[in-house]
């Protein structure tokens, strides 16, 4: 049975409360966030799946996260990204162990969405299903 590694890190990131004073519910798993967000809306982090490898008894996934950050102002951005760079860093729960930076935050432009604002990082984290 394989880890169901979206479900596991969504989780684990609405475990954090500063987070969550930041983000509520706006934690999103996939590549694109859902029709209608806007940034106005509040801040929202969209994560995704973008390699990694698995132990071999298949318990036990080591998963690189890619993580996109959105807000309406510069300071939202940057906010929620630091409260969830040191709870990613800092907690270990019962299915996500570990959380290990990969990629620091770096300011990019969505094009695609009226030049949104987003902050790209990646975290590479060790997630189990036990």
């Amino acid at each position: 049975m394989a880890v169901d590694v979206m479900k596991r890190i969504r989780d684990h990131v609405l475990a954090s409360s500063t987070v969550v004073s930041y983000v509520g519910s706006r934690v999103y798993a996939g590549e694109q966030l859902p029709v209608g967000y806007k940034p106005a809306d509040g801040p929202a982090i969209l994560f995704n799946v973008r390699g990694g490898g698995m132990a071999y008894h298949n318990l036990t996934e080591d998963p690189s996260i890619q993580y996109r950050i959105y807000g309406e102002t510069l300071n939202d951005i940057w906010d929620t990204y630091n409260a969830l760079k040191d709870y990613l860093t800092d907690a270990h729960g019962v299915y996500v162990a570990s959380g290990r930076i990969e990629t620091m935050g770096q300011q990019l432009v969505e094009p695609e969405t009226d030049r949104w604002i987003y902050i790209l990082c990646g975290f590479r984290h060790h997630v189990r299903d036990i």
